[in-house]
């Protein structure tokens, strides 16, 4: 197999998953061959888009399963696969491009910062392409709301709940956000603070396997990083699944999230979803303008002294609230028909195929 073939089967295993990776002119070919030998490429080709113990890849391969185990922890610590704890033993699993493979070639550490900046200058090349094909429901990921703009009687879900998130896990991560180190390559990175987004697990020690560019973490310690996210102005976003396995929380900026950047850059559509927008209450506002340079997609308007939301553009993320002096904003939930309360994985993937539009 020639290997422009390997990697064209590897770009499309990647675009037939829900996250999809369509073709651009080549560009999504370039970043599988910096990423991928291929010799590695073919590996991948048969690693599982459902978590499978090192046995089961074994017993496929025809190999033994110390050298299986092997091959799967290196890849997995160059992020090219996934590796984490589920039922008590840790489980290989094949990424999609984002969240995922992107963020995971950033994260080695066997790359030279020159090879990396030539990587970030492929991924911004492409990232137009991908973001115009990637808006379709259930959306990629999930905003959820700052602590102060749900009252707890009206969660229906513990994805609406950082904090909550976080008690929940056995295990808690934290990493560098990989959007603003990748702005960094091309002298675009913002001052916002970097070594915020959280990994978290259901199990003990789950993330060993991992490129080891984070470290370990208490919950305390991971709450008190999300109050300081939030005072910062930073969008809580999460995986739009609720998987107690393995699930994270970004805090994004407009200027650096792969997710963010696209709806201001390139006038894309959301590739977040919330079950929730911003409201004005007039008769509380002073009309300081703070919330007009905090909301970071510019859903806040002043119409002649009267503020107000555009709820189709509003991400849900209450970053107005903390802004707001005198409280004159809160979020209201959506209208029945108009929610989305997060599927299990296997669900969401399912949807997600059969909204895919059929010319991508």
């Amino acid at each position: 197999m020639a290997d422009d073939g390997v990697y064209r089967l590897l770009a499309q295993k990647l675009n037939d998953m829900p996250h999809g990776f369509p073709a651009a002119d080549g560009l999504e070919l370039q970043l599988l061959q910096w990423a991928f030998t291929p010799e590695e490429a073919a590996i991948a080709l048969d690693v599982s888009m459902i978590p499978e113990n090192a046995e089961a890849v074994a017993e496929r391969w025809g190999k033994p399963v110390a050298e299986t185990t092997a091959i799967l922890d290196k890849m997995a610590k160059q992020g090219q696969i996934s590796a984490f704890k589920l039922g008590g033993e840790f489980k290989y699993v094949f990424m999609p491009i984002l969240p995922g493979l992107q963020e995971g070639q950033l994260y080695r550490q066997d790359r030279t910062p020159e090879q990396k900046t030539e990587f970030v200058h492929l991924w911004e090349a492409y990232l137009p392409s991908y973001s115009k094909n990637s808006s379709y429901a259930p959306a990629i990921a999930r905003v959820v709301p700052v602590s102060v703009g749900v009252k707890s009687e009206a969660k229906a879900h513990r994805l609406e709940d950082v904090h909550q998130m976080v008690d929940d896990a056995t295990s808690v991560w934290l990493m560098s956000c990989i959007c603003r180190e990748e702005r960094g390559y091309v002298n675009k990175r913002c001052a916002h603070s970097a070594e915020v987004c959280l990994l978290m697990n259901a199990e003990e020690d789950s993330f060993e396997k991992l490129p080891q560019v984070g470290r370990a973490i208490t919950k305390d310690e991971a709450h008190r990083i999300l109050e300081k996210t939030e005072a910062e102005g930073l969008v809580h976003q999460t995986w739009n699944a609720d998987s107690p396995a393995m699930y994270f929380i970004c805090n994004c900026c407009p200027c650096c999230c792969a997710l963010l950047r696209p709806m201001l850059e390139f006038g894309q559509a959301h590739a977040a979803e919330s079950d929730f927008f911003a409201r004005v209450d007039m008769d509380h506002c002073v009309c300081c303008g703070d919330c007009l340079n905090g909301c970071v997609v510019h859903a806040i308007s002043d119409g002649d002294g009267v503020y107000a939301v555009d709820e189709g553009r509003c991400l849900g993320c209450g970053v107005c609230l903390v802004c707001c002096q005198v409280e004159a904003i809160r979020l209201v939930r959506k209208p029945d028909d108009a929610q989305s309360v997060p599927l299990a994985p296997f669900e969401w993937a399912v949807q997600r195929a059969m909204n895919r539009p059929k010319d991508l």
